[in-house]
C-alpha cells in the first residue's frame, strides 16, 4: 500500500510541475523517441514468478511544457522458465502496447523524474512441452522513472511500470532505455 501511495505522489508532483525548467522534461510541441530493455515481472497465482525480457518502444509529444502523451509498443525479446508441480513452463511476453499521459519534474537543465498513467494491453503465452496458451488482457497501468540528460537531445532513462493488475496476476517491469528529443 505504501508503494502505491508513494506512486501516487511521484505521479501528482510530475503531473503539476511547469516551473522555470521545463526544459528539462520538455516544452510543448517538442516531440520524442525512445527505445528500451526491460525485465518483466509476471506473477501468478500458484506459479513461482517469471521474468521474461522485453524490449520495446516508446513515442511522445509534448501537449504541454513537462506534459506529455506517450505511446509505448513493446516485444518479448526472452523468454523465462519457471516450474508448476515440477513441471517446466516457459512465459513469453508477446506484447505490449499502451498510452500514456507522463508528467515530469525537473531537477536540473537536462535530468527530471517523472510519474505516468494510462492504459495499457499485453498478451502472454505459456508453454509446456507439447501444449501452449495464450491470454491477454487490458487496463490501467502507472508507474515512474528518471530521464539522466547526456544532453538537450539524448538522456538515459530507467523506469519502473505497473502495465496490468489482475485478480490473480500482475505484470510490471523495470526497464532501462535512451530517449532521444527532436
Amino acid at each position: 500500500m505504501m508503494f502505491r501511495t508513494l506512486t501516487g505522489a511521484i505521479a501528482v508532483l510530475g503531473l503539476v510541475s511547469t516551473g522555470s525548467t521545463a526544459w528539462a522534461g520538455g516544452v510543448a510541441g517538442q516531440s520524442y523517441l525512445g527505445i528500451d530493455y526491460g525485465v518483466v515481472s509476471y506473477e501468478e497465482a500458484g506459479v513461482e514468478e517469471a521474468n521474461p525480457g522485453l524490449l520495446g518502444g516508446r513515442f511522445g509529444v509534448y501537449f504541454a511544457d513537462n506534459l506529455a502523451l506517450e505511446t509505448r509498443v513493446g516485444i518479448g525479446a526472452t523468454a523465462d522458465t519457471v516450474y508448476a508441480g515440477g513441471v517446466p513452463v516457459d512465459v513469453e511476453i508477446d506484447s505490449l502496447v499502451g498510452v500514456y499521459g507522463v508528467g515530469h519534474l525537473p531537477l536540473s537543465r537536462y535530468s527530471s523524474i517523472y510519474g505516468l498513467v494510462g492504459y495499457s494491453h499485453g498478451q502472454v503465452t505459456a508453454s509446456v512441452p507439447g501444449y501452449s496458451v495464450t491470454d491477454s488482457d487490458s487496463g490501467l497501468s502507472f508507474g515512474f522513472g528518471a530521464d539522466i540528460g547526456l544532453n538537450r537531445a539524448t538522456s538515459l532513462n530507467v523506469d519502473y511500470t505497473q502495465y496490468l493488475d489482475g485478480t490473480d496476476y500482475d505484470v510490471s517491469a523495470l526497464s532501462v532505455g535512451m530517449t532521444f528529443k527532436f
